[in-house]
């Protein structure tokens, strides 16, 4: 039987793609078997028609949910990418400020979507670190570890900011175990943490993104304190960074309910 071959090798390059969750086009290639020419071509075109994304060519290629919505083990992480992806760009576009979004676990901080890639930023971003999808970062260098402890019950807190201070010594924000507490009681009153690193002239604000499952989400946004108004923090960015949080929940909502129900109806399936 004769078989089109172009379209063997984009199905082994979205295989490939699809185990390594992201991949550089080298590293697609060497999966897939193919030569990085042949790889690159039907990376692009799998960008083009929305199976691929990448926000620069300096970053991995990575799936989107459009092939793997058709997977009973749909990482909850794919949905939200794709769902952040325009309300991020668009609070970037409004503010002139990178935005990110991260996802927490105890001792673990990774990023998950960055604008830092887009143009027309802020010109006082020159003295900001670049960041990118799929980094992991300290956990105590993003604002969104503060958010994520307010939201554990009081004793898992204290215990996780024990852990912190035995395997880092004393952190911006982990001083001592009183600062610690009143730190969480505010964030849990207020809904929002500002962070201001100890080096260099970048700061943050970040709201908790909820979506459904147990992982925790943030949505931060970046900026120089020098050229930013204190005012404007609570009056301009919050309000716009939960407006951009509740857009991105709600448009994962779906996805991320249809992957579990999927997953649950496949965990039910009698094995033969």
């Amino acid at each position: 039987m004769e078989t089109v071959k172009s379209l063997e090798r984009g199905l082994d390059v979205l295989d490939a793609l699809v185990a390594l969750g992201s991949g550089t086009v080298r590293a697609v290639a060497r999966r897939a078997g193919l030569t990085q020419q042949a790889t690159y071509r039907c990376l692009e075109s799998l960008r083009h028609k929305g199976f691929a994304h990448r926000n620069s060519y300096r970053e991995p290629y990575r799936a989107t949910a459009l092939h793997l919505n058709w997977c009973a083990r749909l990482p909850p992480e794919i949905v939200l990418m794709d769902a952040a992806r325009a309300p991020m760009a668009e609070l970037t576009r409004r503010l002139k400020w990178p935005a990110v979004l991260t996802a927490v676990g105890d001792l673990n901080l990774r990023i998950l979507e960055t604008t830092d890639h887009l143009p027309g930023r802020h010109r006082g971003q020159k003295g900001m670190r670049r960041l990118s999808h799929g980094a992991s970062v300290a956990f105590f260098e993003r604002p969104s570890w503060a958010l994520y402890q307010a939201g554990l019950t009081p004793e898992r807190a204290r215990a996780l900011f024990r852990e912190v201070v035995a395997r880092h010594g004393a952190q911006l924000f982990v001083r001592d175990q009183d600062f610690h507490d009143m730190l969480l009681a505010r964030i849990r009153t207020r809904g929002y943490v500002v962070f201001e690193p100890l080096r260099g002239p970048e700061s943050s604000v970040a709201v908790p993104l909820r979506v459904l499952g147990g992982q925790f989400f943030g949505l931060e946004l970046r900026f120089i304190a020098a050229d930013v108004k204190t005012a404007a923090i609570k009056a301009e960015f919050v309000p716009a960074l939960k407006g951009a949080a509740h857009a991105i929940a709600a448009a994962a909502a779906p996805g991320l309910a249809a992957g579990a129900t999927l997953a649950a109806a496949v965990d039910a399936r009698p094995t033969s």
